[in-house]
């Protein structure tokens, strides 16, 4: 991984540094409803049918390579669920790696009008 002085870009090839979130969803508390679905900003969940009963579904990340999904870990899902039924396990900073390349070490807020 390269290292600069703005922060750290990811070596896209190595699976290792592609970090994403992980959000763990409790199928007996999920009643399907989809607000999670609709809800997210990365577009990252799909409802798929549970294993125990062909007719309810329950939310599941989709993956865009093995491995890898979109989820950013908001907590939006979680905090929208009105089940409890989600809960994140592997937060993301995208911060780490992606700083903004006109970000100054000291920001101020904006002027008033």
């Amino acid at each position: 991984m390269l290292n600069f002085s703005l922060g750290k870009i990811p070596n896209y090839f190595k699976k290792s540094q592609m970090t994403y979130g992980v959000v763990a969803f409790n199928s007996s508390l999920c009643n399907g409803c989809g607000i999670c679905i609709s809800i997210c900003p990365a577009r990252g969940l799909t409802l798929t049918k549970r294993n125990d009963d062909a007719k309810k579904k329950i939310p599941q990340l989709i993956e865009t390579a093995p491995g890898i999904s979109l989820c950013m870990a908001c907590g939006d899902c979680a905090a929208a669920c009105p089940e409890e039924a989600i809960c994140i396990k592997r937060g993301f900073n995208a911060g780490f790696f992606f700083r903004k390349l006109t970000q100054q070490p000291e920001l101020t807020p904006p002027k008033k009008y």
